[in-house]
């Protein structure tokens, strides 16, 4: 065989090879929603324009085995603090916080599953950890029934943490929905939240837990619209537990909210993180909406596989000529750490944070593999969505 007929040979077997790649890898990436990420990440942030940074957690829960940990019995009172210490730092860095609470805090005597009631010190620890807004609307949002839903309403209220997905009566949600937030340096945006049920107990008038229905959200999207806010956050409780791929539901009403005016899509209850992807409205083919479809577990006492820990999704926007728009969007994987021997306790690790001071935590073996396995196995399902990887803090131990 001639050189030439070599080279002629490898020439043709590298273009089948390339040619083979695109056909299938390209449509592939395309087809899954994950096209566009770079467009998203490349686009440049000019001098004179606007920026906002906007982070969102999982589900909050709040198990039996938690809340006897978070007891105190030297004041006998109950400290959550010490569960966010570690994230504490990168959510006061962030101009809003948004986290699922998926518990009632509807007094003592606490319980955890199947009726969550988590003593009150959980909202304070929230709030010392920067978070600014918590979505109420999940199938927990009914567990102590009337009262234990007002107090729960009453408790933030009483605290100053911004809330919604529920409400006391109609008139409550006609005037505060959707929640509106403004941010220092003028966006303004409006939050969306939904249900798709309460564990079958029935929700008591005139109480309102924003349910999944399709002709009610998008009458809540056109009049977040005509509030004229800049960008439409809409979140769902929603699919299917520990599920690691999304339902044709959720792709459903994904694409249902987005083509009437979501421009972000947040969903959570799972207890596994979901892939993220992309979805375009029928009305506007140049529009992108991500899809967060599960954040997973944020803080729970659950501990199987892909159950013991959770993303937060961060999303950075811009402004500019009072035109908003996604500037990237991307994910930090955490791990929930419990230590067993006594006394107890519950840490949230961000998965970054550990690999990157492999000895700060003095994890045992045991736990040091199921952190790396949990980091593992969550890159591989969100990839190539790029991970966030923040300046981390140290703090003693």
């Amino acid at each position: 065989m001639t050189r030439k007929s070599r080279s002629y040979i490898y020439l043709s077997l590298g273009v089948l090879i390339l040619f083979t790649g695109f056909y299938f890898w390209g449509p592939i990436r395309f087809a899954n929603g994950r096209g566009p990420l770079n467009s998203f990440d490349t686009m440049p942030v000019q001098t004179d324009s606007a920026i906002i940074t906007i982070a969102f957690t999982g589900d909050i829960m709040g198990h039996t085995p938690l809340i006897e940990a978070m007891y105190q019995p030297q004041t006998k009172t109950y400290d959550y603090t010490p569960i966010f210490k570690h994230v504490a730092p990168y959510f006061k860095r962030c101009d809003w916080v948004i986290g699922n609470l998926e518990v009632t805090l509807a007094g003592a005597p606490y319980t955890g599953y199947p009726t969550f009631s988590s003593p009150d010190a959980l909202l304070n620890a929230l709030l010392d950890a920067g978070y600014t807004t918590l979505i109420t609307a999940n199938n927990h949002s009914y567990d102590k029934g009337k009262n234990g839903f007002t107090r729960t309403l009453h408790v933030l209220d009483s605290m100053k943490m911004p809330h919604t997905g529920t409400f006391r009566d109609a008139s409550e949600r006609d005037s505060l929905y959707p929640l509106i937030w403004e941010s220092q340096n003028g966006f303004r945006i409006a939050l969306l939240n939904y249900t798709y049920g309460t564990n079958g107990i029935k929700v008591l008038p005139p109480n309102i837990v924003n349910m999944i229905d399709t002709s009610h959200i998008r009458k809540d999207l056109l009049k977040a619209k005509q509030q004229e806010v800049d960008f439409i956050i809409t979140t769902f409780h929603w699919g299917v537990e520990y599920q690691r791929m999304e339902s044709t539901q959720q792709a459903l009403i994904a694409q249902f909210a987005a083509d009437y005016g979501a421009d972000l899509i947040i969903g959570a209850h799972p207890h596994v993180v979901q892939p993220i992807r992309w979805i375009t409205p029928k009305s506007d083919s140049t529009h992108h909406v991500p899809v967060f479809y599960s954040l997973g577990n944020f803080i729970s006492n659950q501990r199987d596989v892909y159950r013991d820990g959770g993303i937060i999704a961060e999303v950075v926007l811009v402004k500019k000529n009072n035109k908003v728009r996604i500037h990237s969007y991307q994910y930090i994987p955490t791990w929930v750490y419990k230590k067993e021997s006594a006394p107890q306790n519950y840490t949230i690790i961000p998965v970054s944070m550990a690999e990157m001071y492999p000895t700060y935590f003095n994890l045992s073996s045991k736990d040091s593999v199921k952190l790396h396995r949990f980091g593992s196995d969550t890159r591989m399902l969100l990839h190539p969505i790029s991970e966030k990887i923040p300046k981390w803090e140290l703090m003693s131990e």
